[in-house]
This record gives C-alpha cells, structure tokens and sequence, in this order.
C-alpha cells in the first residue's frame, strides 16, 4: 500500500459517486417529459510521479471528464418535422369539429330551403288560406334566419381561429424570450456538467414546442447558444429575442414590420383556414343567400298580394349576415299575377288562320308591355296567342267563354301589369283585349306557382347547377370533407411523430432497468474504493508508527 492507492480510491470515490448522481437523476428524471438521460464519461489517469521520484504506471484510477446528454441531433431535426406538420391538423380539430357540427345541426339550410319551398308548394294550391301564407311567411323568416345563424357561425369559428393565432403567438414570443435567457445562462454554465444539461433539456424542450407552431432553423454557436431564422428573419439572436405580431389580416409580423412565410404548422393551417377555408364557406352562403335575394325578388315583385298590390320584393339584405323577409304580412304574399281577358265572347276556331274568321286585318303589329310583336292572318290564333310570351304573358282561348284570357308569366322580366295596343292592324281590337290589366281575383295562384318553380330551378351556385336544398346539403358535405380530411391528416401525421418520439426516445430515453443495475454497480464500487482507502489508511498509520519507533 502507498500514498499512490489513496489517490487510487480518492478518484474511485469521487467518480462512483458522480455515478450514483447520474444513475439517480436519470431514475428521477424518467417521469419527466423532455428529460434527456445522461452518462458520466471517465478517462484512466495518466502516469505521474510518485512521492518517491519513480513514475506511476498502474493503479491509478481514473478521471471524471463530465456528464454528457444522449442526444441525436438527427433524431431532433426528424421530431420536429414531424411536429410541424402534425401542428396543423391538431390546430383545425376542434374548429372543423365545431364548423361541421353547426352547419349540419337539423340539416341547416338544406332543411330550411326544403321547409320553405314545401310551404310554398302547398300554398301555391289553396292560395287564398290565411294560415297557409301565414306559414310559407314564417318558413321564410326562418331560412333568412337560418343563413343569418350560419353566416354568424361561420364569423365566430373565424373568431375563434384568430384567439389560437393570437394565443400561439403570444406562447412563441415567451418561448423566444425563455430561449434568449437560456442562451446567456448556457454560456456562462461550465461544460458537460448536469446543470447545464437541465438548461440544455429546457431549451429543446422549447424548440419542441415551437416547432409545432412554424418551421425554423437552429444555428448552434460555439458558445452553446443558438441563434434561429425563419424565411429569412432572425428570431434569436444569442440573448436578444425577435417580438412578433399577428395583424389584421392573420399575418405573423416581425417587430420591423416583415411578415413570416410560416410553412406548416399551427400558425400556417389556422392563417389559412381562417382565410382561405371560412371565405370559401362565407362565398358560399353569400352566394346562395344572394341568388335566392334576387331569383325569388324578381318574380316575387311582379306578382299580387292578396290585398291587390304588387311590386314588393320578398327578401332585402346584401348577403348572408343580414338576410331577411321584407314584407310585413301574409296578405303581401304575391301568389297571384296581372290578368285581363277578352271584353266580350268571340267565336274563334285556335287552330286555323285567321282569315275568313272575321274582319282581321290582313297583318299588323301588337305592342305588348312594350314589345312589338308581328302578326298576320295566315296565322292561326293559337300561333299568334303562343308569340306573346315573349313579352311575358301567357296567353290561351278559353273554348268554354269564348273569350282570350291573358296572365303575366312573371318568370320574364318587365312590369308587373300587361298593358295592349294596336300599333297598326286590328288584333287586340278583333280580340277584345282591354288596354291594361287588372290584379288576379280569389284562387289565383299564378304567382304562386312561378316560385315554386324558380325555387326548384337549379339556378344556385357558381355554375347555376343547383337548386336551394342541393346548395344547402353542398355547405354541408363540404364541411365534413373538410373534416374528414383533416383528421386524416391528423392520424397520419401523429403516427408519424410518435414513430419519431419512439426513435428519439430509443436514443434519448431512460431505462429503469439499465439504470438500477448502474446505481447497483457504481455503489458497489463507492464500497470497495471506500474499503481500499480505508486499509490504505490504516496501513500507512501503521507505518508511521513502527518508523517511528
């Protein structure tokens, strides 16, 4: 025994229980998310000279270099791939699940459309019910509402997009500062040391969590700090940390005013979700909203109430927001239309020409609601009765009274009465057609019936293909696509980062086995180093003594 195996046990002691402090930690550190296991490196002693002048070879033990972290840059850079996308996905969950939810709750517009044009359909048969247009009023109310509620829904998920925007950048400016105060606290830590492992943990750990929000870049400095870019901007700057910003329009600014180009991620999908995704499903609604506005007005407006006024339009407002029924009560409901008829009975056959039926003149020339429309009496009547639609009127010979009855066909633009003259030749003379029209009686459901139609029309949609319901269920099926898609992308880009958290983890993890049987090991080695120091001890006490006896 020597001075040498006191040296020899002192550096056993210190690098057992270095050991046992590691072991521990990882044991400890095993529960904790982002913890990183860590490993003490050692290094034989080299030969030195003893206290006797002759050089040590053996039996010296060993140094303790540090305690390194197990970390894989690779498999750091793979996780947070795959955190960036799957950030995106994970974002849209609930606000998809909400969207589809609420457009399809009692099949929404496709439900209101169907109750609206069923009401109308019944009515257009019993025109002069009270009840009846008191409810095809009320189902109109209820679809102007109906596309108000989701318009309004479309607004609050567009609401909701922004607050996690917001929310995501406020957490990116805090990681950004933590990251910067992390950067000073890891420079001036010492090397390879468990403290500033926990530091070095913390700030991939942060990295982490950012990277679920936008991509970026790591540039490490010597230092141990980082600095971090994004399309160009520097985020991260040693210890001075960028501020970011969300404008009005959903772009992610630096404080100098430059927007990030954010990639993936959560900040990417939800910019464009709230923009790209809710204007599609606002257009949508407005241009349903509009077209129904219009389609049905234009009709609607040419048309008689029962209480004999026309020109009213059913609908008012600009678009989905504020769609609502114009009219004040049942009795406005335009079922019927402008109506006149031959004076007096006139003894016609319909389908042979004029001529020889009475003192038509040869040709001439009738103004209809001020279109001009060329006859002559090698016509039959019915020829001549079928050429007035396009002045829109319907027009037809009554075989039982003998008389023209004429109806205006408000699915043709123009004014709401008919108006007849004789620009040259004698037909509406002949004919006994008044000069203007009078409003539809009781039971005429002319009106009625042309909004039936144009309601059943497919005139909705950008390619006028679709009818109101097709519009409404299009909104609907749209959603869940929507949906669908998303959480397909959600399952596969979370298998992905947990197939990536499992490598790392492989990597990075702790095993409680492993570091049981190291705490196991290196206690016994702290025991024997103890035990050998101790007979060293006690050996050279004994030495002195006898020298000096």
């Amino acid at each position: 025994m020597s001075f040498e195996s006191l040296n020899m046990a002192s550096s056993l002691l210190r690098s057992s229980r270095i050991g046992m402090d590691t072991a521990g930690r990882n044991l400890a550190g095993s529960s904790e998310a982002g913890y990183t296991r860590q490993s003490m490196s050692t290094t034989a002693l080299q030969p030195s000279t003893g206290w006797n002048g002759q050089t040590v070879t053996s039996g010296l033990g060993v140094q303790v270099n540090g305690v390194s972290r197990a970390r894989q840059g690779l498999a750091d850079q793979v996780y947070r791939m795959r955190a960036e996308d799957a950030g995106g996905p994970q974002a849209l969950d609930s606000l998809l699940d909400d969207l589809e939810g609420r457009l399809s709750a009692n099949d929404g517009l496709q439900q209101a459309g169907l109750d609206f044009e069923q009401a109308w359909t019944t009515l257009q048969n019993q025109p002069d019910d009270t009840a009846l247009r008191s409810q095809a009023l009320q189902e109109g109310k209820q679809l102007a509402d109906t596309f108000r509620q989701q318009s309004q829904l479309v607004a609050d998920v567009r609401g909701q997009a922004r607050t996690q925007m917001s929310s995501n950048v406020e957490r990116a400016n805090q990681i950004l500062g933590n990251l910067a105060d992390l950067n000073k606290r890891i420079v001036s830590s010492p090397g390879n040391t468990m403290g500033r492992n926990t530091l070095l943990d913390q700030r991939d750990a942060m990295l982490d969590e950012l990277s679920g929000m936008m991509d970026f870049r790591v540039a490490e400095q010597p230092s141990g700090a980082i600095n971090l870019y994004q399309s160009g901007n520097e985020l991260l700057n040693l210890e001075k940390a960028e501020t970011l910003s969300l404008d009005s329009n959903g772009n992610v600014n630096t404080s100098q005013g430059r927007s990030l180009s954010l990639g993936s991620g959560s900040l990417s999908a939800l910019e464009k979700f709230s923009t790209t995704t809710l204007d599609g499903f606002q257009a949508q609604l407005d241009g349903l909203a509009t077209t129904l506005r219009d389609r049905f007005n234009e009709i609607h407006a040419l048309g008689y109430g029962s209480d004999g006024l026309t020109g009213r339009n059913f609908f008012s407002g600009t678009g989905a927001a504020d769609l609502a029924v114009a009219l004040g009560g049942p009795d406005e409901l335009a079922t019927g239309v402008a109506r006149s008829e031959s004076s007096a009975p006139i003894a016609l056959t319909t389908s042979t020409p004029l001529n020889g039926q009475g003192a038509f003149a040869a040709s001439g020339t009738i103004d209809i609601n001020g279109v001009s429309l060329a006859w002559n009496d090698g016509q039959s009547l019915d020829s001549i009765l079928t050429s007035f639609g396009a002045a829109g009127v319907k027009a037809s010979y009554d075989g039982s009274s003998h008389k023209v009855v004429l109806a205006r066909d408000p699915s043709v633009a123009g004014p709401a009465t008919i108006s007849i003259s004789d620009t040259s030749g004698n037909l509406a003379a002949m004919l006994g057609l008044p000069a203007s029209s009078t409003p539809g009686g009781a039971g005429d459901n002319a009106g009625a019936v042309a909004l039936v139609q144009r309601l059943t029309r497919p005139v909705f949609g950008q390619s006028a293909n679709r009818t109101l319901t097709d519009g409404g269920r299009d909104l609907i099926v749209e959603a869940g696509r929507q949906r669908s898609l998303q959480m397909s992308q959600m399952e596969a880009t979370q298998s992905a980062l947990g197939a990536a958290t499992e490598r790392r983890n492989q990597a990075s993890g702790v095993s409680t086995d492993e570091e049981l049987l190291s705490l196991e090991r290196y206690q016994q080695a702290f025991e024997a180093a103890a035990r050998v120091a101790s007979v060293a001890d006690e050996t050279i006490t004994t030495l002195i003594r006898m020298g000096g006896n």
